[in-house]
């Protein structure tokens, strides 16, 4: 299962089991924040005295792939498997294929 790569870039809740906020940008620049359970986007121990950013995976399936000009564009959803959305409520983004990642 393909992993959008992202970076935790804040720390927003001690509530179990942690959340950070997350960001990535799409294939047309535009930046996406999603607040997830540090579990969901990261093996690491990352807690509130983490040094912020951290390098996460947030998982995803794959749509479609297409050539957009000399680009192709990876259309993938965050629906599944965790039902993770950004904080605009979206959870269908159109990235590069280097934004793509597989968890180890």
């Amino acid at each position: 299962m393909p992993d959008i790569r992202a970076q935790a870039i804040r720390w927003i809740s001690d509530d179990f089991p942690g959340f950070v906020e997350c960001r990535f940008s799409d294939v047309w620049g535009i930046t996406h924040l999603v607040h997830e359970k540090v579990p969901v986007v990261t093996t690491l121990s990352v807690d509130a005295r983490t040094l912020l950013p951290v390098d996460v995976l947030l998982a995803c399936e794959l749509i479609s792939v297409r050539v957009e000009g000399a680009c192709a564009v990876v259309t993938v959803t965050t629906e599944k498997p965790w039902a993770i959305d950004s904080t605009a409520g979206l959870s269908r983004f159109e990235l590069a294929p280097d934004q793509l990642g597989e968890d180890e």
